[in-house]
C-alpha cells in the first residue's frame, strides 16, 4: 500500500526507527524526524579521543529476544557477541567478587541467614509473573518483609538511595521484581554471567534501521529539528520544521512528555513525569581497571552508584587495545551536579577510584568525558500499571508514546523494541485505513 502523505515520525531514537520499521514494512508510508545528525539516540554513538562509543553504557542480554530477533531482521546479527562476565561488590571500604554460586556462599558481608533470605528473594521474583498485585506495593515494604531488616540495611536500602539520589520513597515493588528477573537471566547453572553486546554499539542497529526504512519506501530525515505542529480545526495536519513545512497525515511522537510538551497547544497539558537523570565519567586507559564488568556499591561514601568496564563485553581488540570504563551517577534533573564544572566532578570520582583501587592513578587516564542527560530514566510511582497505556492521543490527528510508558520493565533497548512491536501492531489498523487524499 502506498499513500500520498505519510505518517511522521518524531524521534529517531530505538523507538522511533523501531516503530518506522514496522510500519513501513507494513506498506505504511513514513517521514521519520531527528534533530541530531546521526539515529540513535541515547543508545547512539559519538567519537571519544579516536574510539566510536557508546554515548552511554548499554548491555545486551541472552534472553533479549526482541533485540537479537530485530538484528536477525536488518542484517546485523553477525554483531552480536556473548561473553562471561563478573560481578563485583564494594562494602566499607573493600572489594568482593561475587561472581559465582561458591563466591556468595563464602560472601562475608552477608551472615548466612541474610544470604539465604537473598537467594530466596531471587527464586521468588523468578517465580512470581503476577506483577499486577506488586503494583500498588510499597518496595520498601515488600522488601522488608521478604528480606528481613538486615538484609534491607545492609545491601537494598543503599543501592535505592544511590540509584534514586536518596529519593527512593513512593517506589512499587515492581521496580526490583523486574530488575532481578531481569538480571538472573544473565546466569547459568553454575551462576556464572554472561552478558552481550552489539560490536559497534547500537549505532549499528540504528543505521540497520534507517536503511530498512528507506528501503521499505519509508522517508528518514537526519539533523531536522520539528519546531511545531500545524494544527487545522484543533486536529494536527502537518510539521513546521528546519526545513519547512511538511504536510502529513497523523504525526507519532516518541520525544519524552516533557520535549512534547511545547509542540501542543496550551490547553493540552501532559502528566508530569518524574526522571532520573545521570552524570556518567567516561575513561579510557591502555590497562584493565577492575576484573569485574560492574561494582554493586553499598559503601555510600562513595558518590557514584557504580563502576561499568564495557570493555569485559566489548573486548579490548574491538577499542584498538584500550579499556573502556563508565563511572555513572544517577541524579534528580535538578541535581547540583548538573551545574558543576567538569573537572570538579572527576576529581571527586578520581579520589574514589583511588580508594577502590588502590592501584589507579589519575596519571594512568588517556582521556576522560563527562556525559550528562537530564531525563534519562522515568521513575513510575504506585499503582502505574493501572494509568499508563502503550500509546495516547493527546490531540486529534497526534499520538504519543515514548519510554516513560515503559513499564513494568526497566527502560533498556529490549524494553523500547518490545514498546515500539506494542504501538506498531495498536496503530497499523489506523494507519492501513487511513483513506489517500
Amino acid at each position: 500500500m502506498s499513500q500520498d502523505l505519510p505518517i511522521a515520525i518524531l524521534g529517531g531514537g530505538i523507538l522511533g526507527l523501531t516503530l518506522g520499521y514496522r510500519l513501513s514494512a507494513a506498506g505504511v508510508s513514513v517521514a521519520l524526524y531527528e534533530r541530531d545528525s546521526i539515529p540513535g539516540g541515547l543508545a547512539g554513538a559519538m567519537d571519544f579521543a579516536g574510539l566510536q562509543v557508546d554515548r552511554f553504557y548499554h548491555v545486551i542480554l541472552p534472553t533479549d529476544t526482541q533485540v537479537i530477533d530485530l538484528c536477525q531482521e536488518v542484517g546485523v546479527a553477525d554483531c552480536l557477541q556473548f561473553r562471561p562476565t563478573r560481578v563485583g561488590y564494594f562494602e566499607q571500604g573493600k572489594m568482593y567478587s561475587l561472581s559465582s554460586l561458591a563466591e556468595f556462599l563464602r560472601f562475608t558481608p552477608l551472615s548466612l541467614y541474610e544470604r539465604a533470605r537473598l537467594a530466596y528473594f531471587v527464586l521468588y521474583c523468578q517465580r512470581f509473573a503476577h506483577w499486577s498485585a506488586l503494583d500498588n506495593l510499597p518496595l520498601e515494604d515488600w522488601l522488608l518483609k521478604l528480606c528481613g531488616p538486615g538484609l534491607y540495611k545492609k545491601l537494598w536500602k543503599p543501592l535505592l538511595d544511590s540509584k534514586f539520589d536518596d529519593q527512593p520513597k513512593g517506589l512499587p515493588a515492581t521496580y526490583l521484581w523486574a530488575r532481578t528477573r531481569r538480571m538472573s537471566t544473565t546466569r547459568d547453572r553454575a551462576q556464572r554471567e554472561q552478558m552481550g553486546c552489539l560490536i559497534g554499539g547500537y549505532q549499528i542497529l540504528a543505521n540497520a534501521l534507517v536503511k530498512a526504512i528507506q528501503k521499505n519506501g519509508g522517508q528518514v530525515h537526519l539533523g531536522i529539528g520539528v519546531n511545531s505542529l500545524e494544527y487545522r480545526q484543533g486536529k494536527v495536519e502537518g510539521l513546521n520544521t528546519e526545513r519547512g513545512y511538511q504536510r502529513c497525515q497523523t504525526v507519532i511522537s516518541t520525544l519524552l512528555p516533557c520535549h512534547l510538551q511545547p509542540l501542543l497547544p496550551p490547553e493540552v497539558v501532559l502528566e508530569p513525569q518524574r526522571y532520573l537523570g545521570i552524570v556518567c565519567l567516561l575513561l579510557k586507559f591502555e590497562q584493565s581497571l577492575s576484573p569485574y564488568y560492574s561494582i554493586n556499591i553499598t559503601d555510600r561514601s562513595v558518590p557514584f552508584t557504580t563502576v561499568v568496564e564495557t570493555t569485559h563485553v566489548i573486548g579490548t581488540e574491538n577499542m584498538k587495545d584500550q579499556t573502556l570504563v563508565y563511572v555513572p551517577k544517577y541524579v534528580a534533573p535538578d541535581s547540583a551536579y548538573f551545574s558543576q564544572p567538569d573537572d570538579v566532578i572527576a576529581q571527586e570520582f578520581f579520589t574514589h577510584l583511588q580508594r577502590m583501587f588502590p592501584d589507579f592513578h589519575p596519571a594512568q587516564v588517556l582521556a576522560w568525558k563527562m556525559l550528562r542527560a537530564r531525563n534519562i530514566e522515568p521513575v513510575h510511582g504506585l499503582g502505574a500499571g493501572s494509568q499508563l497505556l502503550p500509546v495516547t492521543a493527546p490531540v486529534p490527528g497526534l499520538f504519543q508514546t515514548s519510554t516513560a510508558q515503559i513499564y513494568p520493565a526497566l527502560v533498556n533497548c529490549e524494553a523500547v523494541i518490545q514498546l515500539a512491536n506494542q504501538v506498531a501492531s495498536q496503530m497499523l489498523p489506523q494507519a492501513i485505513a487511513i483513506p489517500q487524499p
